[in-house]
């Protein structure tokens, strides 16, 4: 009999910002918090992750994973392995996610662009809008531009 792994809680409350780091204000004119959607921790705390370089965070100089790395770098299989991994190791070694609730898929989209989508198995809670225990969310990588695209979605 197979065992079926149950998926982490991954609800958070913390600041609300948007995918390029400008806070959000709430209604109340006050800085606006997670705590309507939980799960919006996680994905923020993700692109946090896939736009930022070591040492980017003074007090966690390990938080970024380092893309910037891969500029210049021919659009091949070997370097989207390579950007899988350090994604993976980024996000699980920073105790962001669990490396069994984890997928990196690099997928070539045009001459020197890919789209990398990161997939977290996360429970569905009252706290979150999760519908099913699956949380995605996308990015477009170019090789020859420094920085980082999400995708809404």
């Amino acid at each position: 009999m197979e065992d079926k792994k149950i998926p982490s809680n991954y609800d958070r409350i913390d600041i609300e910002w948007t995918w390029n780091g400008d806070f959000n204000v709430g209604k109340d004119g006050d800085l606006a918090d997670t705590q309507g959607d939980q799960i919006q921790s996680l994905i923020q705390e993700i692109q946090t992750v896939a736009q930022s370089a070591l040492n980017d965070w003074k007090e966690h100089p390990s938080l970024g994973a380092g893309l910037e790395d891969f500029i210049g770098e021919a659009n091949t299989r070997e370097t989207a392995n390579e950007i899988n991994s350090r994604l993976t190791a980024a996000l699980t070694l920073n105790d962001i996610v669990r490396d069994e609730d984890l997928t990196v898929r690099t997928i070539p989209v045009g001459p020197h662009t890919v789209l990398i989508t990161i997939t977290v198995e996360a429970l569905a809670t009252q706290n979150n809008s999760l519908e099913s225990n699956t949380v995605t969310t996308s990015t477009v990588f170019d090789y020859f531009e420094r920085g980082v695209v999400f995708v809404e979605g």
